[in-house]
């Protein structure tokens, strides 16, 4: 029969005829206090703010997917010959670009290719997936620790919590 006693500042636990003796200053440092529990997921907290701080924005993500994507997309079949033709003949620009807006493309003020709002759907198909690659990326790290701050306002034990909060640090 499994029970606890308590007698004086001993705590007895019994289980199947063996006792085992601790104190309850012993008892108390295994558990977890509110105290002990605001600090860490304050860490936690200050931790994951400064993981946030380095991740990219959403506006870098876009760019950094459109810029990866565009090169490897004219490459691919896009409107290379096109690019080509503008950047070697003056004469031939403006049936070039305007053979490049039809597409969805233009070129910038600095002479850079971009997409405009009529991409070709295949392209769109691909910059919108990358961007929820990358986005769903970023939040999974984010998400890291709110669950480690629940599991630290979860846990009783202060050395499950430690593991949680050095398994994040």
């Amino acid at each position: 029969m499994e029970g606890v006693t308590e007698i004086g500042t001993k705590v007895f636990h019994f289980a199947g005829g063996r006792q085992k003796a601790t104190t309850l200053m012993e008892q108390q440092l295994q558990d977890l206090n509110l105290k002990q529990r605001e600090v860490m997921v304050r860490l936690l907290t200050q931790a994951k703010d400064r993981v946030q701080a380095d991740s990219e924005s959403d506006r870098d993500i876009d760019e950094r997917i459109e810029r990866d994507l565009l090169p490897q997309f004219i490459k691919e079949g896009g409107p290379g010959g096109l690019v080509g033709t503008v950047r070697r003949l003056w004469k031939e620009l403006q049936e070039a670009v305007s053979a490049l807006r039809k597409l969805g493309f233009f070129f910038d003020d600095e002479g850079a290719l971009a997409s405009g709002y009529l991409v070709p759907d295949n392209l769109r198909r691909i910059v919108e997936a990358a961007n929820r690659s990358a986005r769903q990326e970023r939040d999974n790290a984010l998400k890291q620790y709110d669950l480690a701050v629940l599991g630290i306002w979860a846990t009783p034990d202060i050395q499950e919590a430690r593991k949680i909060a050095e398994g994040l640090l």
